[in-house]
C-alpha cells in the first residue's frame, strides 16, 4: 500500500482500465512496471451501488412490516400499502384501526372482555366512526361500573351521520338511567331530520316525548305534541302532557273527540281515559271505560290489571278488591299473571291489595319468593324496617335464572335495614362498601340516600351521595342532596355528654363467654347483633379498644360463614385501619379459611392486605404461593 495513490473517477473500467471489482474500485498501473500502484474509486458506482443497497434494505422494511401486519388475522393491510406506507399513512392508520377492531369485536363475542376493551380502545383511535364497537366498549364500561365513561364514548361518537337505532337505544338507556333526560331530547332533535325511516322517525318523537315528560318538562312535553299534527299518536301524546299538568278537563275533551274515529288506537285511548276519569273523581265512567277495556281483549290480563291499579290510587278500596278478586277469578291460574297486578299495586302502594296477591299466590302453591321481594320493597319504602327485615328472613330463592339479581337486591335491603337500625360503623360500612362494589340503578342509590337521611344517618348518607355522583356526575338531585346534607352536616349539633350507666354492656370476660357460645352454635346473626350493640354503647366499654382487633376478626369469620364476601373485605379493611402490625393476623386468618376449603376467601383477605400495605412481604409470598400468575401484576387500588 506504500506509495499507492488514491483517485476518484466518475465511471470504471471505462476511464482507466485496471482490475475493477463490482465496478466499484479498481487497481490499475499508476507507474510503469507497478500493476498496483494506483487506486481508483469510482464515485458512480458508490451512488449506484448505495441507491441499490438502500432499495434493497426499504424493501426488506416493507415486507418486514407487512409480516408485523399479517400477524394480526384480520388485517386488510397489503405489501403495496407497506411498500408505499410513507404517502398512505392515514389509510394504513384506518386499515390498522379497522384490524384491531374486528379482532377486538371477535374477543368481546367469545366473552374475553378485558383484551377486547383494549384492542377496542386502539381501533377507536384510528377509527373513530365504527358505532358497533364504540357500543360494545361502552358496554364493556358498563360492566366494569363506569357509566360515565360509558356515556362520554357513545357521546363523541355522536357526528353528523345517523348512528342507528341499536346505537341510540344504548345511549339514551344510559342517560336515562342517571336522569339525564335533556341529553336524550338533545339527540332526538338533532336527528329527528335524518331518520332513514318513518319508522325510525315515529320512534324518536316517541322517545323525545318521553324524555321531556320524564324530566318533568310536561308544558314542553305539550308543546311538541302539539307540533305532531294530528295524528293518532300525537293525540295519544297530547293527552299524556295534559294529564300530567293536571288539566283534566281538556284531556277528556281531546279522549273523547278522539273516541269516534279511534280504531286500532282504541285500547290506548280507553287506558288514558280510565286514568283522567279517575284523577277527576268519576269512578262509575271510569268502572264502564274499564270494563268496555276488557271487552276489547278478554283474554289478556293487561287490562283488568290496570284497571285493579288505576281504581286503588283513585282510593275506592271496595271497588279495587272486587276487581282484583274478579281479576284472580279470571286470570289466578297463572304465577305470572298474579305478579302483574302485584307490580301494579306496589306501584301505586296499596299495601292491603298487595298482600292479597301474596296470599292468592299461596293459596294456590305458586313460587312466592318474587311477590314476597315486592312486597318487602314496599315495606322497604315505606320505612317499615322490622317488616322488611322479618319477610327478607323468610325469602327462599329459588336457583333460577333470575336468582342472582334477586340475591343482590336481598343483600342490599338487609344491609340497608342494618344500617338505618343501627348506629356504628359495622353497621354502618357494609352498606356504602356494597353500593360501591357494583353498579347499580339510581333508584337504588335514591331510596338508600333518603332511607339515611330519614334515619339521621347524615355520615352514611354523604357517603352514598359521593358513591351516587362518581356513577351519576350530572344528575341535578343528588347535586342538589349534597349540598342539602352539607348544610345539615355543618348544623348538627355538638353530640351531649352522656352519664355513665352501670352495667349496661356485660364485662370483658363475660361479653367474649357468650360470643364464643353464639360462634360455637353458629349462630352468626346473634355474633353481629351483639356487636353491633356493644360498639353503640356510649361511653365505649373500656375494654372495646384493646379488643377491637379481636370484634372485627369475628365479623370476618361471621361474614365468610354467610358468605358475604361484601361484608367480609369491609370488616378487613376497617380492621387494617388499626395498623401493620394487624396484617400478620388477618394473613394467617386467610390460610385458616384456606385450609377450610375457602381460597376465594382468603384470597380477598390478602387481597385486602395488599391494598393497604402493598409492600407486606408476606402477603405477597402467600399470594404468590396461590395464584402464581397473578402474583406477577400488581395489586388493585383500593
Amino acid at each position: 500500500m506504500k506509495g499507492r495513490r488514491v483517485k476518484f473517477v466518475w465511471g470504471a473500467s471505462q476511464v482507466i482500465r485496471g482490475r475493477w471489482h463490482l465496478g466499484l474500485f479498481g487497481f490499475y498501473e499508476r507507474q510503469h512496471g507497478r500493476p498496483d500502484s494506483g487506486l481508483a474509486i469510482s464515485v458512480r458506482g458508490l451512488l449506484v451501488g448505495g441507491a441499490a443497497l438502500a432499495l434493497a434494505g426499504y424493501l426488506a422494511a416493507a415486507a418486514a412490516l407487512f409480516w408485523i401486519w399479517q400477524r394480526n388475522g384480520f388485517s386488510e393491510l397489503r405489501f403495496a400499502d407497506a411498500l408505499f406506507y410513507p404517502m398512505r399513512r392515514s389509510e394504513v392508520s384506518a386499515a390498522k384501526g379497522r384490524a384491531f377492531l374486528a379482532r377486538g369485536k371477535a374477543l368481546f363475542d367469545a366473552g374475553k372482555y378485558v383484551d377486547a376493551a383494549n384492542l377496542l380502545r386502539y381501533g377507536l383511535a384510528r377509527h373513530p366512526r365504527d358505532f358497533v364497537a364504540r357500543r360494545q366498549l361502552a358496554q364493556f364500561y358498563l360492566m366494569a361500573n363506569r357509566r360515565p365513561a360509558a356515556l362520554t364514548l357513545l357521546a363523541e361518537g355522536l357526528g353528523p351521520a345517523y348512528p342507528g337505532r341499536p346505537y341510540l337505544e344504548l345511549y339514551f338507556e344510559i342517560a336515562a338511567q342517571g336522569e339525564d333526560y335533556a341529553r336524550v331530547a338533545a339527540v332526538c332533535t338533532r336527528y329527528a331530520g335524518m331518520a332513514p325511516s318513518e319508522t325510525e322517525r315515529r320512534w324518536l318523537a316517541d322517545r323525545h316525548f318521553t324524555a321531556l315528560l320524564d324530566g318533568g318538562q310536561p308544558a314542553a312535553a305539550l308543546t311538541f305534541a302539539v307540533s305532531e299534527g294530528e295524528t293518532a299518536r300525537a293525540r295519544h301524546h297530547r293527552a299524556q302532557a295534559l294529564l300530567a299538568l293536571q288539566r283534566i278537563p281538556e284531556a277528556l275533551e281531546i279522549l273523547d273527540a278522539w273516541e269516534e274515529q279511534a280504531g286500532p288506537e282504541r285500547a290506548a285511548l280507553l287506558r288514558l281515559r280510565v286514568r283522567a276519569l279517575g284523577q277527576a273523581g268519576r269512578i262509575e265512567e271510569m268502572s264502564e271505560a274499564i270494563t268496555e277495556l276488557h271487552r276489547l281483549a278478554p283474554a289478556e290480563p293487561d287490562a283488568l290489571a290496570y284497571g285493579v291499579a288505576q281504581l286503588a290510587e283513585a282510593q275506592r278500596d271496595d271497588l279495587a278488591l272486587r276487581a282484583l278478586d274478579d281479576y284472580l277469578f279470571r286470570f289466578g291460574g297463572s304465577p305470572a299473571n298474579i305478579f302483574l297486578v302485584a307490580e301494579l299495586l306496589a306501584g301505586v302502594g296499596h299495601e292491603a291489595l298487595l298482600q292479597r296477591c301474596v296470599t292468592a299466590a299461596m293459596d294456590r302453591g305458586y313460587p312466592i319468593s318474587r311477590f314476597q321481594l315486592q312486597l318487602a320493597q314496599f315495606h322497604l319504602q315505606q320505612g317499615e324496617w322490622g317488616a322488611a327485615a322479618t319477610l327478607l328472613e323468610q325469602i327462599v330463592l329459588p336457583p333460577d335464572r333470575n336468582a342472582a339479581a334477586a340475591q343482590a337486591w336481598r343483600g342490599w335491603a338487609q344491609r340497608l335495614i342494618a344500617a338505618a337500625t343501627t348506629q356504628g360503623d359495622a353497621a354502618q360500612l357494609p352498606l356504602v362498601e356494597l353500593l360501591r362494589a357494583r353498579p347499580w340503578p339510581l333508584r337504588i342509590i335514591r331510596q338508600s340516600l333518603e332511607a339515611m337521611m330519614r334515619e339521621e344517618r347524615l355520615d352514611t348518607a354523604r357517603e352514598i351521595a359521593a358513591v351516587g355522583r362518581r356513577a351519576y356526575p350530572d344528575n341535578a338531585w343528588l347535586q342538589a342532596k349534597e349540598v342539602e346534607l352539607a348544610e345539615l352536616i355543618a348544623a348538627r349539633p355538638a353530640d351531649p355528654p352522656t352519664a355513665h350507666t352501670a352495667a349496661a354492656v356485660p364485662g370483658e370476660m363475660a361479653f367474649f363467654s357468650e360470643l364464643e357460645q353464639a360462634i360455637d352454635a353458629n349462630h352468626w346473626d346473634d355474633v353481629e347483633r351483639a356487636i353491633r350493640n356493644v360498639r353503640a354503647h356510649r361511653p365505649p366499654p373500656e375494654w372495646l379498644g384493646r379488643r377491637d382487633a379481636d370484634l372485627w376478626f369475628v365479623l370476618m369469620r361471621s361474614s365468610q360463614a354467610r358468605g358475604d364476601r361484601v361484608a367480609l373485605m369491609a370488616a378487613a379493611r376497617m380492621n387494617l385501619l388499626g395498623g401493620p402490625n394487624r396484617a400478620g393476623g388477618l394473613l394467617e386468618l386467610s390460610r385458616n379459611f384456606d385450609a377450610a376449603g375457602d381460597r376465594d376467601s382468603g384470597l380477598l383477605l390478602v387481597n385486602a392486605i395488599l391494598q393497604r400495605f402493598p409492600d407486606y412481604a408476606p402477603a405477597k409470598r402467600q399470594l404468590a404461593q396461590w395464584t402464581p400468575i397473578a402474583a406477577e401484576a400488581p395489586a388493585p387500588a383500593p
